[in-house]
């Protein structure tokens, strides 16, 4: 099934994302973010990566391109993900109507996980959903890492390394990307270490057949100036064209600005 999957998919125009992830990255960029390649958002605690997120969210929901084609699928590890944040962003991108918003709402479907079982679990139902509805462009994970010190336990019982552990979730999502031509996002906290010498993120966590297949780095970064202002910004890496690209944002309670 997954065979003939691609081999259409092969044959089919790809969707471009560049507008829907518009300043980081336009239309006229070289760089394209399209369908089938796999995004992955990082950063610090409290950096912004859910509210970036959410607001991309709510511009494939709002997308006058592929008014057929815009579900969406969020796999809510972290608890972080809220469908009212979202009806806010939704709210302000389309305005007050509320049964417009409530229809819109009707192409996200959001899974919830609180174990690593359960995260496997939605991922054998989300290639469930892909083989019957080919109207899945967006899957987002947040976060890929929320069940870290589960899974290293779990690991070490099984007498095997965590990477080798990872490979199990790793290979159903990458089924996802490039059996369905979906964009697949996943938020990756980045965690770090404090010493004399000041805050280092700690080395790499995820396996080499993740980090292989990466196509696009999005970077939350979060600082706070002498008087209390914080501020936020994005980049963007992408290694193959050796291109880094980054923007400012900020969020109120109607949504992400970026300048």
């Amino acid at each position: 099934m997954a065979y003939y999957s691609s081999l259409l998919t092969e044959f089919t125009p790809k969707r471009n994302f560049n507008k829907i992830f518009h300043p980081i990255i336009d239309e006229t960029s070289p760089i394209t973010i399209k369908q089938g390649d796999i995004v992955e958002l990082s950063g610090v605690h409290e950096s912004g990566k859910t509210q970036l997120l959410t607001h991309w969210c709510s511009k494939i929901l709002t997308s006058e391109r592929w008014p057929t084609s815009n579900r969406i699928i969020v796999i809510d590890c972290d608890g972080k993900f809220s469908i009212i944040r979202l009806h806010a962003m939704l709210r302000q991108e389309i305005g007050e109507n509320t049964e417009n918003i409530d229809e819109l709402l009707k192409n996200i479907h959001i899974i919830k996980c609180y174990s690593p079982a359960q995260f496997l679990d939605s991922l054998d139902s989300v290639l469930d959903i892909l083989k019957d509805n080919i109207s899945v462009r967006f899957i987002a994970v947040d976060s890929i890492s929320a069940f870290y010190w589960q899974e290293r336990h779990q690991a070490q019982q099984l007498g095997i390394s965590y990477w080798s552990y990872q490979q199990q979730y790793v290979n159903k999502l990458l089924r996802c990307a490039f059996d369905y031509d979906v964009l697949l996002m996943c938020i990756k906290p980045v965690f770090v270490s404090h010493s004399e010498t000041g805050v280092r993120p700690l080395k790499e966590y995820m396996c080499h057949l993740w980090t292989n297949h990466v196509n696009h780095s999005l970077i939350t970064t979060r600082s706070v100036s002498d008087n209390g202002t914080v501020s936020f910004s994005l980049q963007l890496i992408n290694p193959i064209c050796e291109s880094h690209i980054q923007t400012s944002f900020t969020f109120n309670s109607n949504g992400v600005s970026f300048y």
